[in-house]
C-alpha cells in the first residue's frame, strides 16, 4: 500500500570516461535497488544526473543500491558499477534512504574471485552437493553449477554485483545473496538456508526443563507485526496474551520445569520470539542450569535447543518465528539488560518487553 511505500534517491557526479564526455548528458544511467538479494525497483537518472524511486518499506534492513553506466556491458573503459548500502529505520518517518552523491570512476574490466559459502542455518555448519546459480543484471550473465566441493564454488567473475542462489534437497526453498566482487581477495559470499523440519506452518509446542539451579527460569513468547510493533506477550503474569499463538500451561518457580508454550497457529506476516528468562535463584543459565528447550513440530517433528554454554546473561533469546519458518538464534543469544562491550541489549535481540517485568506473588 502507498502509506509503505519510502522514496530513494541520489545524484551521480563528475563521471570520467571515453565512452561520456564530462559535458554530456548524465541522462540514463541504471539504478537498481535489492534488499535481501530481490530487486525492488529500477529506473534510470535523470538528464542532471539525479533519481528518485519508490520501493517497498521495511524495518531494520539493508538496501542496496547499484548504479552503472549503459555502456558497462559493452566498453571495457566505461564506468564500472558502483554499489551503495543505507539502513532502514524502525519506522517510515525515521528512514532516510537519501544515498551520497555518486561518483562514477573510469577503470577498466578487473576481475576477481568469489566464493560461494553455502551455510545450514541451524548448525552454521557449510554444506555441498547443491545447485548454484549466479547472475549479474550488468553483464547479462548467468552461470549454473552443481557444487560438490569448495572448488566448484569459487567463481572468476568482472568486478560488480551478483545474485547468488542456492538450491539443496531437504532444505527449505531458494537460498538467496547479494554478492559483490571487488579487487580484494576475499570475496566470500555467505548463503544461508533452513533445513526441513523447522516449519511452523500448523503450529508448534515448546517445552523448557531445566536442572536445581537457578530456581526459577521463565518462558516468554512475543508476537510483533512487520513494524516490530509489540503485539502481545505471553509469559508468567498473562499466560494467555496471544491466544491461540501463545499459551503457557503453568509458571514452575521450584525448579526443573516443565514450562510448556503452545503456539497452535502461526501468523505469517508477523515475527516470534521465544526466549527464557532467569527470575531467581543461583547459578546461570550458562553455568548451572542445563537448560534446553524441546520444540515438537505439528508433523511430530522434534528439535532441541540447548543453553549456551559460555557468556552470561539472565535472558535467553531461543528462536524466532518468521515468514512460518523457526530460526534459532545463532549469535548474541544471551544477554543483560545493560550492554556489553558489543553493544548488545534487550533492545538489540528484540526483548526490551522482558524489562522491569511484575514481581510473582509468593
Amino acid at each position: 500500500t502507498e502509506d509503505r511505500k519510502v522514496i530513494a534517491k541520489a545524484k551521480i557526479t563528475n563521471p570520467s570516461t571515453t565512452a561520456r564526455a564530462l559535458e554530456d548528458s548524465l541522462e540514463g544511467y541504471n539504478v537498481n535497488i535489492f534488499l535481501d538479494g530481490e530487486m525492488l525497483g529500477s529506473t534510470k537518472t535523470n538528464a542532471d544526473g539525479t533519481f528518485q524511486l519508490e520501493v517497498e518499506f521495511q524495518p531494520n534492513r539493508t538496501y542496496v543500491l547499484e548504479v552503472y553506466s549503459p555502456e558497462s556491458m559493452s566498453s571495457d573503459t566505461a564506468p564500472r558499477a558502483v554499489v551503495l548500502k543505507k539502513d532502514s529505520a524502525a519506522t517510515i518517518e525515521e528512514t532516510n534512504l537519501n544515498f551520497s552523491d555518486i561518483e562514477l570512476v573510469n577503470k577498466t574490466l578487473q576481475q576477481g574471485e568469489m566464493i560461494v559459502d553455502l551455510k545450514n542455518a541451524v548448525t552454521g555448519a557449510s554444506v555441498f552437493d547443491y545447485n548454484l546459480t549466479v547472475g549479474s543484471f550488468i553483464y547479462d550473465l548467468v552461470d549454473n553449477v552443481r557444487v560438490l566441493t569448495a572448488q566448484d564454488a569459487t567463481k572468476t567473475l568482472p568486478h560488480g554485483l551478483y545474485i547468488v542462489q542456492a538450491q539443496k534437497d531437504g532444505f527449505i526453498g531458494t537460498g538467496v545473496s547479494l554478492c559483490k566482487v571487488n579487487q580484494l581477495r576475499d570475496n566470500s559470499c555467505v548463503v544461508t538456508m533452513m533445513p526441513e523440519g523447522y516449519l511452523a506452518t500448523g503450529g508448534l509446542s515448546a517445552v523448557l526443563t531445566w536442572d536445581a539451579d537457578p530456581a526459577d527460569l521463565d518462558s516468554h513468547v512475543l508476537k510483533y507485526d512487520a513494524n516490530n510493533n509489540l503485539l502481545c506477550h505471553t509469559y508468567y503474569s498473562n499466560q494467555s496474551s496471544c491466544g491461540t499463538e501463545g499459551l503457557l500451561d503453568l509458571d514452575d518457580t521450584s525448579s526443573y520445569g516443565p514450562e510448556t508454550i503452545k503456539m497452535e497457529q502461526v501468523d505469517a506476516n508477523s515475527n516470534y520470539i521465544y526466549a527464557v528468562h532467569h527470575y531467581r535463584g543461583n547459578g546461570s543459565i550458562s553455568s548451572t542450569s542445563k537448560a534446553k528447550v524441546t520444540v515438537t513440530f505439528a508433523d511430530g517433528t522434534l528439535r532441541t535447543f540447548n543453553a549456551p554454554s559460555s557468556g552470561e546473561g539472565r535472558y535467553w533469546k531461543v528462536f524466532e518465528v518468521k515468514d512460518g519458518k523457526v530460526i534459532p538464534c545463532s549469535s548474541n543469544c544471551l544477554v543483560d539488560d545493560v550492554s556489553n562491550l558489543r553493544g548488545f541489549n534487550l533492545n538489540s535481540i528484540g526483548l526490551a518487553p522482558l524489562r522491569n517485568l511484575p514481581r510473582k506473588v509468593k
